[in-house]
C-alpha cells in the first residue's frame, strides 16, 4: 500500500542510503537526489538545483527526508515549510556532535554548525540512529564538549523524536565454524585517509596497543578505495605484528580472529 510521495535527498549512495530507499520504496514512491558537497565550487550551483527542484516537482511529493543533517538538508527544508510538507532527517552521527581535538562533527564547523542547526530547528521528524545521538555525557577525555547530541547544540527542536537502530544482516555476521588465531584482533575502518577518521576509529590506540602486547597480532582493515584484490602491507610495531589489508568482505576473516 502507498502511504505517501517522498523526496530524498542524501551525500552519497552508501549501503545504509541504499538499504534505506529499500524499505521506503516498499510503502512509499521515492524520488532519491545526491547533494555533490565534497566539491566546495559547486555548491552554490547544488542548491540552486535543489531549490529548482523543491518547488518545481512540489506536487510529485509529500514528505522530505534527508539521510543526516548537513548543507543538502536546509533548502529542501526551507521549501518544504513554505508549502507546509512534512520534513524528516535520519540523524546519523556527525550531525549530531562536534569534537574540537580531532576537528570532527558538523557543529565543530562554523557554516555547516549553521546549516545543520536549521535543518534540526525545521525539521519536523527527526529519527536519531542511536539515543545517544540526541544527548548523553560525554567521558572519554576531557578535552571535548562533556555533553554531546544534537540538543546539545540545538536549542530550538519542536519535532518529534523516535530512534532507529541501524540494523545488518544477521545471516551473513554470525560467529562460524573456523579455527580462531590465538591472541589476535580485527578492526574495520573506513575511509582511514580522511583528516579525522584514524582517530575517530581508534586506530592510533590500537596501535598504542600493539606496542604494549608484542606477541598479538593485529588486523586492520582500511576501506579506502574500491580494488579488485585484496592487498596486505605487514609491519611490526613494538614486536606486535601488523597487517593492513585494503577492503575485505569475508565474514570468515572476522571469525578467524580472537578479538574484534
Amino acid at each position: 500500500m502507498n502511504q505517501g510521495r517522498i523526496l530524498y535527498w542524501d551525500l552519497g549512495k552508501s549501503t545504509f542510503v541504499k538499504k534505506d530507499l529499500e524499505i521506503l520504496r516498499k510503502s512509499f514512491t521515492v524520488t532519491d537526489y545526491t547533494f555533490i558537497a565534497n566539491v566546495k565550487w559547486r555548491l552554490p550551483f547544488e542548491f540552486l538545483r535543489q531549490l529548482f527542484i523543491g518547488i518545481f516537482t512540489a506536487g510529485s511529493y509529500d514528505i522530505v527526508v534527508c539521510q543526516f543533517a548537513s548543507y543538502h538538508s536546509l533548502v529542501p527544508f526551507l521549501v518544504a515549510k513554505v508549502l507546509g510538507k512534512k520534513r524528516v532527517i535520519v540523524a546519523g552521527g556527525t550531525d549530531c556532535v562536534a569534537f574540537p581535538s580531532i576537528d570532527y562533527g558538523n557543529f565543530q564547523r562554523p557554516y555547516l554548525k549553521y546549516f545543520t542547526r536549521k535543518s534540526f530547528e525545521w525539521a519536523t521528524l527527526i529519527l536519531p540512529v542511536d539515543q545517544t545521538l540526541i544527548d548523553y555525557e560525554y567521558t572519554y577525555t576531557e578535552d571535548d564538549y562533556p555533553r554531546q547530541g544534537y540538543r546539545n547544540f540545538v536549542k530550538h527542536i519542536s519535532a518529534r523524536e523516535q530512534v532507529i537502530y541501524n540494523g545488518y544482516d544477521a545471516q551473513f555476521w554470525k560467529p562460524g565454524e573456523v579455527s580462531r588465531k590465538q591472541h589476535s584482533v580485527i578492526t574495520v575502518g573506513a575511509n582511514l585517509g580522511s583528516r579525522f577518521a584514524f582517530r575517530l576509529k581508534g586506530i592510533d590506540l590500537l596501535l598504542k596497543a600493539a606496542r604494549r602486547l608484542p606477541d598479538w597480532s593485529f588486523t586492520i582493515v582500511a576501506v579506502l578505495r574500491p580494488v579488485v584484490n585484496v592487498r596486505r602491507i605487514s609491519q611490526c610495531i613494538g614486536g606486535s605484528y601488523i597487517v593492513w589489508m585494503y577492503t575485505c568482505s569475508k565474514c570468515s576473516w572476522c571469525n578467524a580472529h580472537d578479538g574484534r
